[in-house]
């Protein structure tokens, strides 16, 4: 193919050289203008705000964008993904753009990262239902927006949004905030912690152990624990007869945890809609009007 569009070229330089000279220009002219005519459009790059695409190369770029085009708006509104993004209409849009670059940037195919971004739409757009009965609150019991928080005591994260999420909650009325326990096993006393959190909370001392393993949180063991729960002043023939109860408490949260999808902690939910915890007050916003 390269052959003969070089023979050709050089067949049309012969036959340039063999006109008057007065009337090469407009032969030229005409070449260049089929040339350019022949050569295929090329679409500008759209703008996509707060998706990170400066890794991409030209072919990357583009494919994600046709990936986009091609998707609908998770967030329901009668526009393409793409269109979604470039609007700032829909956070879980640009999550979901962002999550695509990655793929595309391990080098799968747009097959393979269409059912990825498929699977990852589902995990972030579906309402879950959560057993929520026994288990620690803040907020009204009747909150209009109930946010479930899946958390871990080892967790440094979890700590550090603990203060940011009691702000949250005395900013707005009608939200309350569930406790669900997520122990991560690579974290050797979260779990020992989760379950004498949720003992103590039978005893309504929930608030005062759930601050007191996250302020020892760098020194947690299970002599810490102990010694916190034992200041905490419990009914110790009770918290010995609830702690199977508190087992079975934490394997079902870390149960639903897994059946969700979540992939560490913390990982919140919005009125059964996981979102980031940056997310998080603009999604409370949006369920309260």
């Amino acid at each position: 193919m390269r052959h003969v569009t070089t023979t050709t070229i050089t067949k049309d330089a012969q036959e340039l050289q063999s006109i008057d000279v007065p009337r090469q220009p407009r032969l030229i002219a005409l070449l260049l203008t089929a040339v350019l005519l022949c050569q295929p459009a090329h679409a500008s790059v759209p703008t996509l705000p707060g998706v990170d695409t400066k890794d991409l190369d030209k072919e990357e770029t583009a494919l994600l964008v046709s990936i986009l085009e091609a998707q609908f708006d998770p967030c329901g509104k009668p526009v393409n993904m793409l269109a979604s993004v470039e609007g700032k209409k829909c956070a879980i849009a640009t999550r979901l753009a962002n999550f695509a670059v990655g793929k595309i940037q391990r080098g799968l195919s747009k097959k393979q990262v269409i059912r990825a971004l498929l699977k990852e739409q589902k995990r972030l757009t579906t309402r879950h239902k959560f057993d929520i009965t026994g288990r620690p609150y803040a907020g009204p019991k009747d909150a209009a927006v109930t946010v479930v928080e899946f958390f871990d005591f080892e967790c440094p994260h979890c700590r550090i949004v603990a203060e940011k999420m009691e702000q949250l909650l005395e900013k707005y009325d009608g939200v309350k905030l569930v406790y669900k326990q997520y122990p991560l096993s690579f974290h050797p006393n979260a779990r020992i912690a989760a379950i004498q959190g949720i003992a103590g909370h039978m005893q309504s001392k929930w608030k005062v152990l759930h601050n007191a393993f996250f302020e020892n949180q760098s020194s947690l063991s299970e002599a810490k624990i102990a010694e916190i729960v034992a200041s905490a002043k419990l009914d110790t023939a009770k918290l010995k007869k609830d702690i199977e109860a508190a087992e079975r408490m934490v394997d079902a949260d870390r149960k639903e945890g897994d059946l969700a999808d979540i992939e560490g902690t913390p990982t919140f939910f919005v009125n059964g809609r996981m979102v980031e915890f940056e997310e998080l007050e603009s999604a409370i916003k949006k369920e309260l009007e």
